[in-house]
C-alpha cells in the first residue's frame, strides 16, 4: 500500500507488478482470509493520498468480482472509506470510488438479505450531511433506495434527515434538488405508512422548527407540510411537544410568501382541530398577531386571505362565531377594523356559503341556534355601523335595520359612517342580495326594508352611492307605494314578533353603547 505511494517511479512501477500478482493470487486461492483483510483495508481507507486511494479502490473492486466473496457482509467496513474519496480533488479517484458505491448499491438491490441495511443507514445519514456535492447526492441515492428495500431502518435518522433534506429541496444543484424531493416523497410515504413507530419527536420537531426559518420558500413549506403529517399519522407521539413550535406557526403566517402563509394556517387549523384548547388558542393568538403587526398592516392586507382559510379548514360558523366571542369585549377600534373584514367576507366569500344562508333564514324559520349564531355575531359587528346594517339586511331584520339607521342619523353621523354607507351600498348590487332587490317589488310586504334604504339614502351625500341606491329605488312598483300611501293595510313584517326569541330592543341599546364608545374613542 505504501510503496504506491513512493516518489521513485522505479519503486512505484515494481509495487505495480506486485500488486497484480497478489491479486491473482487472491484471486484463485482458497486460503485467503477475507475476514483478517477488511479491517487492514478499512485502517487505510482514511489515508488521503492519490497513489494509496487509488491502490485501496483498485482492491475492493477486485474482492467485489470474486466469486466465492461476498463484499455486501463487509461494506460497513469500506463504505464510509469510499464515501471520503468522493471529495477528493482527483477527478479520476472520485470517478473511481462513485462507480464502486454505485455498483455495491446494485449489488445491494439485487441480494438485500445481504445488507446491513441499520448499519449502513448511520453512514449514509452521517455522509449526507456535507458540503461535498458529490458525497450529499451519492448518499441520498442510497437512502433513497432505503426506503424502498428497509424502511424501517431509517427511523432512528428520521429527525437528522429532516434536518437535511428539507434545506437540500432548495439546493442550487439542480440534481441534488430533485433526488431530495424524490427522497423526501419517499420519506412521507413510508412515515404515513406506519413504519415509524416511535420516531423521535422532540428532535425532529426542533428540526422542523429551525428549517422554518430557512431563507428557501420551498424548505419552509416543506417543513410546515411535515409537521402537517406529524399531526396526522404520529399525533400522540407530538402532541406532548407541540407547544414548544406553536409560536412559529404564527410567525409563518406573516410570512411573505402566500403559499407558505396557507400551510401555516392549514397547520394551526389541524391543531387547533385535534384539541379545544387549541382552538381557544388560535384564536387568541390570531387576533393579538392582528393587533400587533400594523406596520405593514397584516390585517389590512392579508386578513381576508388568513380568515377565509381558517373558514375552510375549521368550518366558518365554528371559526366566526368564536372570533365573535372574543371580540365583543375588545378594544372598539380594533374590533370595528376586524368586523369590516369579517363582514366582506361573510357577504362574499364563497366558503362562507352555509353560514350566509343560516343567517339568512334565521328569523323567518325562527330557528333556535341560527338565531343564537345571529346575535353572537350581532355582539361583535354592533361596533361597525355599516356592517351591523349589512347582517340585519342578511338576516332580514328589516325592522331593527331601520330603527338602527334611525339612531345613527340622529347623533352619529360622520365621514367614517358615510364610507361605511357608501361600501354598502355597493354590496347591495352585489349577487348576495339579490333576494332583498327582489323584495322590493313587494314593498306592501316588506315596509321597513324601503324605510331603511331610503333612511340610507337621506343620510349620504349626493355621489355615486347616492345615484346607484336612488337608481335602485326608482325600479320599486308605483302602483305599490301609492296603495301604502293610502292606507293598504300591509301584511305583517316577517321579523317582528317574539318567535325568533332575539331582543331587538336590548339589541339596539347594545348598539347604541357600542356607537357611544366609538363616538367617545374618536374625541380622544
Amino acid at each position: 500500500c505504501m510503496l504506491s505511494a513512493d516518489t521513485d517511479s522505479k519503486v512505484q512501477n515494481a509495487a505495480l507488478l506486485l500488486d497484480r500478482l497478489m491479486k491473482d493470487i487472491v484471486t484463485e486461492s482458497a486460503a485467503f482470509s477475507v475476514e483478517t483483510f477488511i479491517p487492514l483495508l478499512r485502517e487505510r481507507l482514511a489515508l488521503q493520498n492519490p497513489y494509496v486511494r487509488q491502490f485501496l479502490v483498485g482492491w475492493i473492486t477486485v474482492l467485489d468480482g470474486v466469486p466465492d466473496i461476498d463484499m455486501l457482509e463487509y461494506l460497513p467496513g469500506v463504505l464510509d472509506g469510499l464515501f471520503n474519496m468522493l471529495s477528493d480533488p482527483n477527478n479520476e479517484i472520485r470517478q473511481q470510488a462513485e462507480l464502486s458505491i454505485l455498483e455495491f448499491l446494485d449489488d445491494a438491490s439485487t441480494t438485500p438479505e445481504k445488507v446491513d441495511f441499520r448499519q449502513l443507514s448511520g453512514i449514509l445519514a452521517a455522509r449526507s450531511n456535507t458540503e461535498s456535492e458529490l458525497t450529499k447526492l451519492t448518499a441520498m441515492k442510497w437512502l433513497d433506495k432505503f426506503t424502498e428495500l428497509a424502511p424501517g431502518v431509517l427511523e432512528p435518522h428520521f429527525a437528522k434527515l429532516l434536518s437535511i433534506i428539507l434545506p437540500s429541496i432548495a439546493h442550487t444543484n439542480g440534481a441534488i434538488q430533485e433526488v431530495s424531493q424524490t427522497l423526501n416523497q419517499h420519506i412521507h410515504e413510508v412515515h404515513q405508512s406506519g413504519a415509524f413507530g416511535s420516531l423521535d419527536a422532540k428532535g425532529s420537531l426542533e428540526a422542523l422548527q429551525t428549517q422554518l426559518k430557512n431563507a428557501a420558500e420551498p424548505t419552509r413549506l416543506e417543513s410546515l407540510q411535515w409537521i402537517r403529517s406529524l399531526l396526522t399519522y404520529s399525533r400522540e407521539l407530538v402532541k406532548p411537544e407541540i407547544d414548544a413550535i406553536t409560536p412559529d406557526l404564527f410567525l409563518a403566517v406573516k410570512d411573505h410568501s402566500e403559499h407558505v402563509v396557507l400551510e401555516s394556517l392549514e397547520v394551526l387549523g389541524k391543531l387547533a382541530s385535534l384539541e379545544s384548547h387549541c382552538f381557544q388558542t388560535l384564536i387568541s393568538e390570531l387576533l393579538q398577531l392582528f393587533k400587533k403587526e400594523q406596520s405593514p398592516n397584516l390585517l389590512s392586507n392579508r386578513g381576508e386571505l388568513i380568515l377565509r382559510k381558517l373558514c375552510s379548514v375549521l368550518g366558518s360558523e365554528k371559526f366566526y362565531s368564536e372570533l365573535a366571542r372574543y371580540l365583543q369585549n375588545d378594544d372598539p377600534e380594533f374590533v370595528s377594523m376586524m368586523v369590516q373584514v369579517m363582514n366582506l367576507i361573510l357577504l362574499t366569500a364563497p366558503e362562507l356559503q352555509d353560514l350566509r344562508g343560516k343567517l339568512k333564514r334565521s328569523i323567518i324559520n325562527s330557528d333556535k341556534e341560527s338565531c343564537n349564531l345571529l346575535h353572537q355575531l350581532y355582539n361583535a359587528w354592533r361596533f361597525s355601523p355599516g356592517a351591523t346594517i349589512s347582517l340585519c339586511f342578511l338576516a332580514q331584520a328589516y325592522s331593527h335595520t331601520s330603527s338602527i339607521i334611525a339612531v345613527l342619523a340622529d347623533s352619529f353621523v360622520d365621514v367614517d359612517l358615510l364610507v361605511q354607507i357608501h361600501k354598502l351600498v355597493l354590496l347591495l348590487e352585489s349577487p348576495i342580495f339579490a333576494y332583498l332587490r327582489l323584495q322590493l317589488l313587494e314593498p306592501h310586504r316588506y315596509p321597513h326594508l324601503l324605510k331603511s334604504l331610503y333612511g340610507l339614502l337621506m343620510i349620504l351625500p349626493q355621489s355615486k352611492a347616492w345615484e346607484t341606491l336612488m337608481s335602485r329605488l326608482g325600479s320599486v312598483p308605483t302602483l305599490e307605494m301609492l296603495q301604502m300611501s293610502q292606507g293598504t293595510k300591509p301584511v305583517k313584517p316577517l321579523d317582528e314578533g317574539n318567535a325568533s326569541g332575539l331582543n331587538f330592543d336590548k339589541m339596539l341599546e347594545s348598539f347604541v353603547d357600542a356607537q357611544r364608545l366609538n363616538a367617545s374613542r374618536k374625541k380622544d
